[in-house]
């Protein structure tokens, strides 16, 4: 080693710096370190995230909880029918004599969950026409006679997309008729509907309410 070092010294150059030779090494573990800070404020990130997500989960279960004890405190204002689905096939596409047999009761009132589509006038009164389902597969329109008062309540609704309604009604008829619909590009579509004709008792507006969604998904999934 001393025959390595003397010609250095003889000759004036300068030995190795074994600093210069641990630099690189502090360059990388301060990178490192960056990157664990990095990954470690990402992971806190994500984390925040996820509990956002859960929170705000929760907040629309309890919510959606909320508006169904609400109906049904509701429809026993009215001792009103609120498993009438119970007597119907959940999978099948129903035929009105079907509907029939559950929804005509006499005075006994049904609630329906529905969404206003129109409401008419004519020299009985006001007729509120709605939309509902009778299952997953059948849609079910509703003709309802109605108090000016009903008819008001409903209208002040009318510039809230997707709202629905608790409805309460007395349904005297089920009859068969046609609905006409248009897809994006304009082109019309017409199916046969079951339209229950009856007399309104009483509303209550919901919003967005995605409880009735919910129970025909489960009721048609279920064997």
């Amino acid at each position: 080693m001393a025959n390595t070092i003397l010609p250095q010294l003889q000759t004036g150059q300068k030995l190795p710096s074994i600093r210069s030779h641990t630099r690189p090494w502090k360059g990388f573990a301060v990178l490192g370190m960056i990157g664990a800070v990095v990954v470690s404020l990402l992971v806190a990130h994500y984390r925040s995230e996820e509990r956002k997500e859960e929170l705000e989960k929760a907040q629309s279960q309890a919510a959606e909880e909320q508006t169904r004890l609400s109906i049904l405190k509701f429809a026993a204002e009215y001792n009103a029918v609120t498993d009438w689905r119970s007597g119907i096939a959940r999978k099948n596409k129903l035929y009105s004599a079907e509907l029939s047999d559950v929804l005509v009761r006499g005075d006994a009132p049904i609630l329906f969950i529905a969404s206003a589509k129109d409401v008419t006038s004519q020299a009985s009164g006001d007729v509120l026409v709605l939309s509902a389902w009778a299952n997953i597969l059948t849609p079910l329109r509703l003709e309802l006679r109605s108090p000016r008062e009903i008819s008001k309540e409903v209208m002040r609704h009318r510039d809230v997309a997707d709202g629905e309604y608790a409805v309460i009604a007395r349904i005297e008829l089920v009859t068969s008729g046609e609905e006409t619909s248009r897809d994006e590009n304009g082109q019309a579509d017409t199916r046969p509907i079951s339209v229950a004709q009856g007399q309104c008792i009483g509303v209550m507006w919901l919003g967005k309410y995605f409880g009735e969604f919910n129970e025909l998904i489960s009721r048609g999934l279920a064997r």
